[in-house]
């Protein structure tokens, strides 16, 4: 499934391969990753209601206000992308697959 959501993903929103890590949108979280790998995937768990969305919406509004895309696939709980405040959602693609 991980390798049809890459061939998905490369053909609608195909990546400029390029070295270094992109702003998460949090000074303290930060401090402590160092952003979000370009061009990569990265994975963020937690029970439902402990905040995930609250780490990842800032950095999904700033690169989808600047026309960058982002693709947010949900395993746990849902995502109502009219919500999402300040995010692109033309830039956005969800991915909900299934049991």
């Amino acid at each position: 499934m991980v390798a049809q959501l890459r061939q998905h993903i490369a053909k609608v929103a195909p990546v400029r391969h390029t070295s270094g890590r992109l702003a998460m949108e949090h000074p303290a979280l930060e401090r402590w990753v160092q952003g979000w790998p370009r061009g990569g995937i990265s994975t963020v768990e937690g029970a439902m209601g402990v905040g995930r969305l609250g780490i990842v919406l800032p950095a999904m509004a700033t690169r989808t206000q600047r026309g960058e895309s982002v693709a947010v696939v949900v395993v746990v709980g849902w995502l109502h992308p009219p919500g999402l405040v300040g995010v692109v959602l033309e830039r956005l693609l969800v991915v909900r697959p299934g049991t």
